[in-house]
């Protein structure tokens, strides 16, 4: 997205490079707002799931240690 923004942006002389910059700028925090959120959402998922109970190792691998 960030590249898309940078090509399309440099087919228009008419935008300041200060504008180009804050625009940039804004797609970046909004593309790691969105990628933190989902981060958050993945570990709170995780954190509900129901741990595996421990199981007992089988005899064979039990004999082997």
């Amino acid at each position: 997205m960030l590249e898309a923004l940078i090509q399309l942006q440099a087919g228009d002389p008419s935008l300041p490079p200060r504008h180009r910059s804050t625009a940039v700028v804004e797609l970046y925090v909004a593309i790691h707002s969105i990628a933190m959120r989902e981060f958050e959402l993945l570990c709170s998922m995780c954190a509900k799931r129901p741990q595996p109970r421990a199981h007992a190792l089988p005899a064979s691998v039990a004999l082997s240690r």
